[in-house]
């Protein structure tokens, strides 16, 4: 009669057998894949290190980070004229039909109350709050 083995022992043996076939497997794939009429090193087209051609090739980072903060530069100075304008006066901003706003507003706040009141929806309503900067926010440094 056989000893029985330690069933711990034969699933460790079972994860260590499964482990080296899968990487028997993979080493195995590893060499076909180099020895196989696979596309090769010396077949392979050189780097554009341009990135201004279309067919494809390494792009030139250095270049495309100019390139964004140029755009980046570009929208400073379009939100400094934005404000410019929005101080001179000379753009002037009203609204004009408030009944047509309430209605809508309190439309949308007819919609929200049912799902607000109803329990167990996991919908929470948080009524908005004015922000106010606070004074040690807005005061300049004085630190060097």
């Amino acid at each position: 009669m056989r000893p029985m083995r330690n069933s711990r022992t034969t699933r460790n043996a079972t994860y260590l057998n499964a482990i080296l076939t899968v990487n028997a497997v993979m080493v195995a794939a590893l060499v076909w894949t180099h020895v196989s009429d696979g596309p090769s090193v010396a077949n392979a087209s050189p780097l554009q290190v341009d990135g201004g051609d279309a067919t494809g090739g390494v792009p030139n980072a250095g270049l495309q980070r100019l390139q964004t903060l140029n755009e980046i530069r570009a929208l400073r100075e379009d939100v400094q004229r934005l404000e410019l304008l929005l101080a001179s006066g000379r753009v002037k901003f009203g609204v004009s039909n408030f009944a047509e706003l309430k209605k809508i507003m309190d439309e949308a706040q007819a919609q929200k109350a049912p799902a607000a009141a109803s329990p167990g929806t996991g919908t929470a309503v948080v009524a908005p709050s004015p922000v106010v900067p606070s004074p040690a926010s807005t005061a300049p440094s004085t630190n060097p």
